[in-house]
């Protein structure tokens, strides 16, 4: 679970160490100081739809619970795998949301977690798990989710 934070951390502490350049704006909100950046020449820049392009985890079916998500990642044809931590499964779903299919359970042997913290995209869409209840193994799937070694 470490190296997970220590991962995320980088950025967010490089993000807090950057200084205001011209252009950029200062301001002051209750002692936390702001620093909005302005358009940086190459950049691009973006916007957030108010409206969520596909909702996961809203609906009634158990399939949609979700319990304690500790990462997700999406593959090449826009399917999204969750790592549903709490039920030591991965959830597949369509890029719309769609339910596909679930995979794992709690336990030391083959396809199964023991604390699944961690899912990366592999190549041809394998799927990479970091397993921190089951002394920080790594398991390979294919992208069915068919366990394929650790």
């Amino acid at each position: 679970m470490r190296d997970v934070f220590v991962i995320v951390a980088l950025p967010l502490l490089a993000g807090c160490a950057a200084e205001a350049t011209s252009g950029d704006s200062r301001r002051d909100s209750s002692g936390v100081e702001i620093v909005e950046n302005a358009a940086r020449p190459g950049q691009v820049a973006f916007t957030l739809d108010s409206r969520p392009r596909v909702v996961i985890g809203a609906r009634p079916e158990s399939t949609h619970e979700l319990h304690e998500v500790s990462d997700a990642t999406r593959l090449s044809d826009g399917t999204i795998v969750v790592v549903n931590a709490g039920s030591r499964e991965l959830r597949i779903f369509r890029p719309d949301g769609e339910h596909v299919r679930t995979v794992g359970r709690r336990g030391a042997g083959p396809g199964e977690f023991g604390r699944p913290t961690a899912v990366q995209r592999g190549p041809g869409d394998s799927l990479v798990v970091g397993d921190a209840g089951n002394e920080y193994r790594i398991s390979f799937l294919a992208p069915s989710g068919e366990f394929v070694r650790s």
